[in-house]
């Protein structure tokens, strides 16, 4: 802090005192001449000082005016910018309420197709029950005919090789009859007539002997070719059979091992419905295969019959095995993975029941 002349003169002399001596003139003038320095170095500086706040007020000033032009062309931008963004709202309301009234009326044209469709499908859903329900009656009624006149064929063939049979036996008994009198007549005759007579009772007796050979082979060859014919009719009857099922059956939208699972335990609406799905993906994606399984159903489901004897237990173990998991993939989605899983148990049936249609499975 700087000192006055008097205080500055007063410490000189204090300072003196305690030296033991008195201020000179030389050092009170050199006191003078410094505070005089001193006071003008003060004024300088308070004129500097002046200055500079004479500069921050000036530029303070200039800095208030170009913040208060910025701010005021500033809020001008924001209006208009306000502006334009309620213009673009209002807008986008417009908008927004075209595009709700275009949703809504197209929400109640799809309500009003969706009523139509499903008055359709119940109408053609009744109208393919009824049809269904007479192609059932008719063809049930055609079966029994065919099984009632392949009844009676086999009959007939059977009785007239019954007939051909029971003749050939009687001309083979009469032979051997007639062989076994020749036999006797030579035993009993005398030896001069065995010499007179003997080459010519010998022939008669090799002649009887090849004739009853010759009827019971004859005999044998009937009953072989009988065999054979009732076999290959009795296959053509039931692959007849099995074709006229088969076409039921693609009528009917079902397959073989779901039916014959269906008519033993019974199936939920919700798995005949997935079941039908995947019968249309297995269509669509591997149609030899499911070609070649409806061909084969019927042979399957004929050696399922005559091997199990509990069919309500197999066919619930087969409801769970197959049916239940098949559904729960077609629901989750997984087309592919149902049928993979339904060809590998319906081969694994078919291998334990009916191994010659298994080749025919397995390539398809």
């Amino acid at each position: 802090m700087a000192q006055t002349f008097t205080e500055a003169l007063m410490e000189a002399k204090r300072r003196a005192r305690l030296q033991g001596r008195t201020l000179s003139e030389q050092e009170a003038a050199g006191i003078t001449q410094g505070t005089a320095n001193a006071a003008q170095d003060r004024s300088l500086q308070e004129q500097a000082l002046l200055l500079n706040k004479q500069t921050a007020a000036t530029q303070e000033k200039q800095f208030g005016e170009q913040l208060a032009a910025q701010k005021e062309q500033y809020l001008g931008t924001i209006g208009l910018k306000e502006k334009e963004l309620a213009q673009q709202q209002a807008q986008f309301g417009s908008q927004i309420g075209l595009k709700e009234q275009e949703i809504a009326a197209q929400q109640e044209q799809f309500g009003q197709t969706l009523s139509q469709r499903e008055q359709e499908w119940l109408a053609q859903k009744e109208q393919f029950g009824q049809s269904l329900s007479a192609t059932q009656s008719q063809f049930a009624a055609q079966l029994a005919t065919q099984k009632e006149q392949f009844s009676q064929d086999m009959a007939l063939k059977t009785s007239s090789f019954n007939e051909q049979l029971a003749q050939s036996q009687r001309q083979y008994e009469m032979a051997n009859k007639t062989l076994e009198l020749q036999k006797s007549q030579f035993e009993q005759s005398s030896a001069a007539q065995k010499e007179q007579f003997g080459e010519q009772m010998q022939f008669q007796i090799s002649e009887s002997q090849r004739k009853a050979d010759e009827l019971a082979q004859q005999m044998t060859i009937q009953q072989q070719q009988f065999t054979e014919t009732l076999s290959l009719q009795q296959k053509q009857y039931e692959a007849q059979l099995a074709a006229a099922e088969a076409a039921r059956n693609q009528d009917s939208g079902g397959t073989w091992i779901c039916t014959a699972t269906k008519e033993a335990v019974g199936t939920t609406k919700e798995e005949r419905k997935a079941m039908k799905l995947l019968r249309r993906y297995t269509k669509a994606t591997h149609p030899e295969w499911l070609k070649a399984y409806r061909l084969q159903g019927p042979a399957l489901i004929r050696a399922i019959a005559k091997k199990v004897s509990d069919k309500t237990e197999f066919y619930q173990g087969v409801r769970d095995r197959l049916i239940v998991p098949v559904v729960s993939m077609v629901c989750a989605g997984d087309l592919e993975g149902a049928y993979a899983l339904y060809r590998k148990i319906t081969i694994d049936i078919c291998a334990k029941f009916a191994p010659r249609e298994l080749g025919v499975l397995t390539d398809g």
